[in-house]
């Protein structure tokens, strides 16, 4: 009963939250993490299961993620990422000047982000192409 009492408060907040200017869509998931609360609710011109682009705020969760991985003492920041990925991902992952840094390359370096890898979405693909133009275009 509690659950469906909170479901309610959060269907009105999301649907508050898409009626703002500038705000078309909201999907919001609360999980209390040992599985006790678990709600999803969505507005707008969004569902609960929409593709969406988060833009960065995914660096927030992984730096998290990987600090907490740290304080467990699962993973050392001066760690070799070659460590936890696959040959296959690894392997000319970051070549300049005809010098392969791949196997160099830290989690340090990456949560620092002066691992020297191109921006992804500032910098052109291998098909010529500008992420970020194409999201702009609404190309997703």
């Amino acid at each position: 009963m509690k659950e469906k009492h909170y479901q309610s408060i959060l269907n009105q907040l999301v649907s508050n939250i898409s009626k703002k200017k500038y705000i078309y869509g909201a999907v919001f998931y609360i999980s209390s993490g040992n599985g006790n609360i678990e709600l999803i609710s969505a507005s707008g011109n969004m569902k609960e299961d929409s593709q969406y682009y988060i833009a960065s705020i995914n660096k927030l969760f992984v730096s998290s993620i990987i600090l907490n991985l740290y304080t467990q003492n699962k993973i050392n920041l001066h760690d070799k990422i070659s460590k936890y990925l696959s040959e296959e991902i690894v392997q000319g992952l970051h070549i300049y000047k005809g010098r392969d840094y791949s196997y160099d390359l830290t989690i340090t370096h990456l949560l620092s982000h002066t691992s020297g890898l191109p921006g992804y979405l500032i910098d052109k693909q291998a098909n010529g192409k500008i992420a970020m133009a194409e999201l702009e275009a609404g190309i997703d």
